[in-house]
């Protein structure tokens, strides 16, 4: 994997107008994401519907969940296993293991697939382009956003399964 990122990292050197392209598409997909939760949750409060509570509280407790997983393990990050400057700029180690971006990005993918299925295939979409840019931006390993996105999707769909129960 070590050749892989310098291969990587030399592209991004070669080529500098791809860095801010990378670090401005992980910032818009990013926001795009933590944008539509809240209009979300908005919407269904105005509307008086009950599943809000779940989806404002099992997606937090999940949150919270993968934080302490990863403070658990401390996986380094590929910047600091290979010595390299990564694309996108990170200022504290460790934590690597699962991206919690990837996470957050699915289960609010997976929550609007259940609510609005068009906003969900988007944000699916954005959350597969934005666990790409975070592995060869340096800051993650293939695994951690895989598993950040397979985590997501599970606590995206359970907690869609706990709306219908409830």
């Amino acid at each position: 994997m070590n050749l892989q990122y310098k291969k990587w990292m030399h592209f991004f050197v070669m080529h500098p107008k791809y860095v801010s392209a990378i670090n401005f598409t992980n910032k818009i997909l990013t926001f795009a994401a933590f944008i539509l939760y809240p209009v979300l949750i908005g919407g269904m409060v105005l509307q008086m519907d009950k599943r809000a509570i779940a989806l404002l509280f099992v997606p937090a407790f999940s949150f919270v969940a993968v934080s302490i997983i990863r403070k658990l393990f401390h996986k380094p990050r590929p910047y600091e296993i290979y010595d390299f400057q990564p694309v996108i700029p990170r200022e504290k180690n460790g934590d690597s293991f699962p991206s919690r971006h990837v996470f957050s990005m699915f289960l609010i993918a997976t929550l609007w697939f259940g609510i609005w299925k068009p906003i969900g295939i988007f944000l699916l979409l954005s959350g597969t382009i934005l666990a790409f840019i975070r592995v060869i931006g340096g800051v993650h390993f293939p695994k951690d956003v895989l598993w950040g996105g397979i985590i997501g999707i599970f606590c995206g769909a359970l907690t869609l399964l706990l709306c219908t129960l409830g």
